[in-house]
């Protein structure tokens, strides 16, 4: 259990390093469930996972953002370690919805 939102200023002013070396070093299937009062970060970790698939050949990560509650908030965050996996534009377009939420 680690608190995302909590830690926030720490993992930017580090780059994600603690995120970025979990999502490298996890076995192929490995399932990494977020859950936080906001989805504000999910972009932010979306695309640390997007820059480990880059330099791991082949394997990326699956994702998925389902909504727990009501409101166009409560989503939370779901990535799969699989081999062929990417972000689709949809899941792309949905990120930057977030990073504009208030």
């Amino acid at each position: 259990s680690y608190c995302v939102a909590e830690n926030a200023k720490k993992l930017r002013k580090d780059n994600y390093v603690f995120f970025e070396e979990l999502f490298r070093t996890a076995k192929e299937g490995s399932l990494f469930v977020f859950t936080e009062t906001s989805h504000r970060l999910w972009p932010e970790l979306a695309e640390v996972a997007k820059r480990c698939t880059v330099e791991q050949e082949y394997v990326g990560f699956q994702v998925a953002f389902p909504r727990v509650g009501r409101g166009k908030g409560n989503c939370q965050m779901v990535l799969l370690k699989r081999a062929g996996e990417v972000m689709t534009d949809e899941q792309l377009k949905l990120c930057k919805r977030f990073q504009h939420d208030a």
